[in-house]
């Protein structure tokens, strides 16, 4: 009879264990991920400023992110996957590198014009923690026009979810 309450003891132990298992929480990936996440939801929501292009050009140097080189690889095979040639560089880079062209204004200083055939997309971190990112983006055509916004991106059931605020065009 002992052994018999002993061996109902050690299942009903075992039961509970089993049943006190800890939740572990889903944890995000990259912040990578959600940088990508941000910027696919702000092209596809302006599809009329990528049309009829060749040159999609990035602007890291406001990025703030331990996790730049695989964003980078993202953002290259989404340029690949859509037909856009990959260009990284700030305005005044892209000018010396002869993409961006340049008028002179009555004062003898230089100013962009022209980005015929491209859009440069500047990323701005604002805050970040582990499951929130706040950035900016733009889009920019040269004098034709830009465009840009606030994006909070946060990580909630596994995903990456993206709102915007601040909407902007000149």
């Amino acid at each position: 009879m002992i052994r018999k309450v002993t061996i109902f003891t050690i299942l009903i132990l075992m039961s509970m264990i089993s049943c006190t298992v800890q939740k572990t929480d889903i944890v995000p990936e990259s912040h990578a991920v959600a940088y990508f996440t941000t910027f696919e939801s702000f092209v596809n929501s302006h599809t009329s400023k990528t049309q009829d292009i060749k040159y999609l050009a990035f602007d890291y140097s406001n990025l703030d992110s331990e996790d730049l080189e695989l964003f980078v690889e993202m953002i290259k095979e989404f340029c690949k996957d859509n037909g856009f040639t990959y260009l990284e560089g700030t305005t005044d880079e892209l000018i010396h590198k002869g993409y961006i062209t340049v008028y002179e204004l009555q004062d003898g200083v230089f100013a962009a014009q022209s980005f015929s055939n491209g859009v440069l997309v500047q990323i701005s971190t604002i805050s970040t923690n582990e499951y929130e990112i706040v950035s900016t983006m733009s889009m920019w055509r040269g004098n034709l026009s830009a465009i840009g916004s606030t994006f909070t991106t946060t990580f909630e059931n596994g995903t990456w979810n993206v709102e915007c605020s601040n909407f902007w065009v000149s």
